[in-house]
């Protein structure tokens, strides 16, 4: 129930939880056998979390058999990592480009990783890439 439009139940809201949508003072009715009880009014704050638009950028190939890898953005670029399946980083890059043709880690075997890109503003994009020597 809406606390600030005189406790009007909200419709179709009869499951055992309910999420609001807006901010506002909401409270609880429990009717059991004829009898209800109505909660006092607790206060519940919308917050969301707005994402960035993603800057894309794109790996080739994937999967990378060879000694280079390129990728490309439509930003700038200035740090390469790539992460293993721990989530260790294996490998980074500073650079400042657009498009960038790198030798692949020597000591990189076959296996998936995570490439991520952090882009000249500090936003971040990662890719899953697979490594097949």
């Amino acid at each position: 129930m809406e606390c600030e439009d005189g406790f009007i139940p909200i419709e179709g809201a009869t499951n055992s939880s309910f999420t609001p949508t807006q901010t506002g003072e909401y409270a609880l009715e429990i009717v059991v056998s004829g009898c209800s009880f109505i909660s006092d009014c607790l206060p519940f704050t919308y917050i969301s979390i707005l994402e960035q638009p993603k800057q894309k950028f794109k790996i080739y190939p994937n999967p990378i058999a060879h000694d280079f890898f390129y990728i490309s953005s439509m930003h700038p670029i200035s740090l390469i990592r790539i992460y293993d399946a721990k989530g260790t980083i294996v490998w980074k890059n500073e650079t400042n480009n657009f498009i960038t043709d790198t030798p692949l880690p020597l000591n990189l075997s076959n296996g998936t990783y995570v490439f991520q890109v952090v882009f000249e503003d500090g936003t971040t994009a990662h890719e899953t890439v697979n490594i097949i020597h």
